[in-house]
């Protein structure tokens, strides 16, 4: 038995561990300007809910959404999750006419990529007093690839054609503990905390394609030979992150729970080349940090009879993480790292979940809501028309969930969910098998 005293030691040094350090920076590579995170809790159920789970917790998956919630397990499980996803990114300044560019007038552009992975696996075995979880989380994994034919700006001059091509991956490895504080107190919260490590890559190629002479007028020349500039990251590197979490349950129907998470940093390089590749100039190495956003959270749910659940989360996201140390890659005239924004952003989930039988099967029919305020870096200064084209922000958007869950035998659960909106689609496959 492992008493609460030594179980709280445990979170302590498990937060400790964690301590945010600074030297967070990305850069005004273009290829940089829109990338996102998905930071939903894993699982097709969650999913289903809209992502309101923080208050729930109550299967595998909590060792990330809540692991408070893992105490509230009484029998071995394990979860596994499979996900494609479609990421469309919307580049604002495609293209226009010399005219249209006088106007301040650009078109827009969506390119859709798509990733497909296993993305979720956990493993939870419960004590006495004190529930243990390994697990392994694919934290981001993005794609995106677009060009621009070079926009013609309100001053008469135009932007560099560019190809662009990036892909983020972060793969997590944990280990989580769970502390149940109520069987010593009714009226006390559960506690949890899950350390992880994060082995990050980032590959990304933006190529800036020349204007000179005739071709100022005319479509871009993508040709090898006429590269004006190649800026390039291609590393690897280690980061950790923690979570802690608490869940509260004042009555049996009543659950409330907040939770924190503190993202992976990951410290590369980024390389600059002038001139075509056949005749490189020599490189300028860039200092390139990917900090992923720290996240807090706090969620309610609540039993409205048996078999209908409903849940609401707050989620605060710090975007404004990336943009510490913003590095000037690109010297576009007057810029400066403070002309570069992005705010945090405040997350409102909403879900519910519905159980029925079907000839003694257990069912279950799930539907969700919530907001993704716009998070895209936009250019607040007045200097450089060009950066304002580039980094001209983005909007927020609105995501409808939808999923179902089935028990076809007793022990093992298998779930399907959707997301929609205008920049991400997901579909969603996890499975929960208790022994």
């Amino acid at each position: 038995m492992v008493r609460p005293k030594w179980a709280l030691l445990v979170l302590v040094l498990l937060a400790a561990s964690g301590i945010p350090a600074l030297g967070e920076a990305i850069s005004n590579d273009e290829t940089f300007g829109g990338f996102q995170f998905n930071l939903n809790n894993p699982g097709a159920r969650a999913l289903g809910m809209g992502g309101a789970f923080t208050g729930v917790a109550d299967d595998a998956t909590a060792v990330v959404s809540n692991p408070a919630g893992l105490v509230i397990l009484q029998r071995p499980e394990a979860a596994a999750e499979l996900k494609l996803t479609r990421f469309t990114n919307t580049i604002e300044n495609f293209s226009n006419t010399p005219a249209e560019g006088r106007q301040g007038i650009f078109h827009s552009r969506d390119f859709d990529d798509t990733v497909f992975t296993p993305s979720f696996f956990s493993f939870v075995y419960p004590t006495d007093r004190l529930v243990i979880a390994a697990f392994v989380r694919e934290l981001v994994n993005y794609e995106s690839n677009f060009e621009t034919e070079g926009v013609f700006l309100p001053n008469g001059s135009r932007l560099f054609p560019v190809r662009s091509e990036l892909s983020i991956t972060a793969l997590n490895f944990g280990g989580g503990v769970g502390v149940n504080l109520a069987r010593v107190h009714p009226l006390l919260p559960n506690l949890g905390a899950s350390l992880e490590i994060s082995h990050g890559v980032v590959n990304s190629k933006l190529q800036r394609f020349g204007l000179g002479g005739a071709r100022f007028f005319l479509p871009p020349d993508f040709a090898s030979s006429n590269v004006r500039a190649t800026s390039t990251v291609e590393a690897t590197d280690l980061g950790y992150g923690y979570n802690v979490g608490a869940l509260w349950k004042p009555v049996r129907d009543l659950g409330i729970g907040v939770v924190y998470r503190r993202g992976p940093r990951f410290d590369m390089q980024q390389r600059l080349e002038s001139g075509p590749a056949s005749l490189p100039a020599s490189p300028q190495l860039f200092d390139f940090t990917l900090k992923v956003p720290d996240v807090y959270g706090a969620g309610v749910s609540y039993r409205l009879f048996d078999r209908l659940t409903l849940a609401l989360d707050v989620v605060r996201i710090q975007y404004s993480q990336l943009l510490k140390n913003f590095q000037i890659v690109f010297a576009q005239g007057t810029d400066r790292p403070g002309d570069f924004k992005l705010d945090d952003a405040t997350e409102i989930h909403l879900g519910a979940e519905y159980v029925f039988f079907v000839r003694e099967m257990p069912f279950a029919a799930r539907g969700g809501f919530y907001t993704d305020p716009d998070h895209k870096i936009r250019y607040t200064g007045t200097a450089n028309p060009a950066s304002r084209a580039i980094f001209s922000g983005g909007k927020d958007r609105y995501h409808v969930t939808a999923g179902v869950g089935v028990v076809p035998v007793p022990g093992f659960q298998l779930d399907f969910a959707g997301n929609w909106s205008e920049s991400v689609k997901e579909l969603v496959m996890s499975t929960v098998f208790r022994f």
